[in-house]
């Protein structure tokens, strides 16, 4: 996968996207913590504590990814990521307000403007009609069906893989 440098701070309309900081692990806690996020989510505990939140941040200073921190209004609403495949979380008191769409819109406006960007991944759990719709919006088409490991209800469950190619990308965007 061609992989563009490190995060750097992405804009929108209403959202800042910038790497993940220290200063943000109470946010995420607060967030990823909730069990109506985490169980719709592959690699997030449950609980979710500050121990996690250190952990990611960590690793994120040690070996910068491509993940970023979403914003809205100054309070952290929730994260975006494409490293192997691309994910996002928005807390709960921030669903339905289309957060989700605009940050990924935002990632992968940046990664299919990279020369020879590669397609892009994703999957959501069975039962997450907002993930889906989420990744429809954006392009994506279901590839079949996946098992999807959730550590937050300790074993896989049944999913979709979904893919969008740099003509589906072209394609939502000019709709």
């Amino acid at each position: 996968m061609t992989r563009p440098p490190s995060p750097r701070t992405l804009a929108t309309r209403r959202l800042t996207l910038r790497p993940q900081w220290q200063a943000d692990a109470e946010a995420l806690v607060a967030g990823l913590g909730d069990f109506e996020v985490a169980r719709w989510l592959s690699r997030v505990p449950h609980p979710y504590t500050r121990a996690d939140a250190d952990r990611v941040l960590a690793r994120q200073r040690e070996a910068p990814a491509r993940s970023w921190s979403i914003y809205a209004g100054g309070a952290l609403v929730g994260g975006v990521g494409l490293e192997d495949h691309l994910g996002y979380w928005i807390a709960r008191p921030h669903w339905g307000l289309g957060y989700a769409t605009e940050a990924a819109r935002a990632v992968l406006a940046a990664h299919f403007a990279e020369h020879g960007a590669d397609d892009v991944e994703s999957s959501y759990i069975l039962g997450n009609h907002a993930s889906r719709r989420v990744l429809e919006k954006l392009g994506f088409v279901d590839v079949g069906p996946k098992a999807i490991p959730c550590r937050a209800l300790g074993h896989d469950v049944a999913g979709r893989d979904m893919r969008l190619s740099r003509a589906g990308w072209q394609q939502a965007t000019d709709n």
